[in-house]
């Protein structure tokens, strides 16, 4: 069996006279205040050893908590672990907490997205290259001489080789990539 973990902090200090309004709830949702982390001795440092038991409730707390101590936000961040090297249990998540608002990010989805622009700019780059092929495609065609006007002209049957190897191209990247 393996366990999971999840400690993390909460920034900046709080007045310490607010914390200690909130050090019940806050203990009840595993958040601990200190003291003695801040040169100031008038605030308090908040954190969890493991985990949040609830954050919606944890957030709602510290929004009115940013309000009392007339704070313009707060932010947490956490590091996801266990103890055996399991794969997907490792990461992390970070909150920026207003009193009206909250904003969330984890490592997972951010990684999930890059993945996704990572891909997208490879099929862009794929209907770019497309694109130029289609730009060379069309002037292949514009390029290619009349029979009457090529009959004498050696370059005629290069100029079909070479718009039949552009067909051929076009052909497979219509029919294997959409495009």
């Amino acid at each position: 069996m393996s366990n999971n973990y999840e400690p993390g902090t909460i920034q900046p200090f709080f007045p310490k006279k607010v914390a200690l309004n909130y050090s019940d709830a806050l203990g009840d949702l595993g958040v601990t205040v200190t003291d003695g982390v801040s040169s100031d001795p008038e605030m308090s440092y908040l954190y969890f050893d493991d985990h949040v038991m609830d954050i919606d409730e944890l957030v709602a707390l510290l929004q009115k908590m940013i309000v009392e101590a007339e704070m313009d936000f707060c932010t947490i961040e956490a590091a996801a672990y266990c103890d055996k090297m399991r794969p997907n249990e490792f990461g992390g998540w970070a909150g920026f907490i207003t009193k009206d608002d909250t904003q969330w990010i984890n490592t997972g989805s951010w990684l999930a997205r890059r993945e996704l622009e990572f891909k997208k700019s490879k099929e862009e780059d794929f209907m770019s290259i497309g694109a130029a092929l289609q730009v060379v495609y069309e002037l292949a065609e514009q390029g290619t001489l009349s029979q009457q006007e090529a009959r004498e002209n050696d370059l005629v049957d290069e100029m079909k080789s070479q718009k039949l190897a552009l067909d051929v191209v076009h052909d497979f990247i219509v029919n294997n990539h959409g495009e």
